[in-house]
């Protein structure tokens, strides 16, 4: 997650405390439907936490298969072997092999 993100977590966080600290004090105090309002509206700043940490995992995801991309893009063909340029079936399985090169790498 970036700085931002973790600034607003943070301030999301202290504002489900605070709703929730709220809700404990007054409980007795005020109509039970304003203390069930205070409890949700914590909820919803814990929930607020959650989307903001899949979002960032989300953007981090999309980052590396872009730079995934990139490198299958910036790989050269192989040079010929008997110094005849390739033919269309030998660079045809020269990119199926360059295009799963980084599956099986990770497995």
């Amino acid at each position: 997650m970036t700085r931002g993100s973790l600034g607003l977590c943070a301030l999301y966080l202290a504002t489900a405390l605070w709703l929730a600290w709220c809700t404990v004090t007054t409980w007795s105090q005020v109509p039970t439907w304003i203390s069930l309002l205070n409890a949700a509206a914590s909820i919803v700043a814990v929930i607020a936490v959650v989307r903001d940490a899949e979002l960032g995992e989300e953007r981090r995801w999309v980052a590396v298969l872009r730079e995934r991309e990139g490198r299958r893009a910036a790989w050269p063909e192989p040079p010929p072997v008997d110094g005849q340029p390739l033919d269309d079936g030998e660079r045809a399985a020269w990119r199926e092999i360059a295009a799963h090169w980084d599956d099986r790498s990770a497995a």
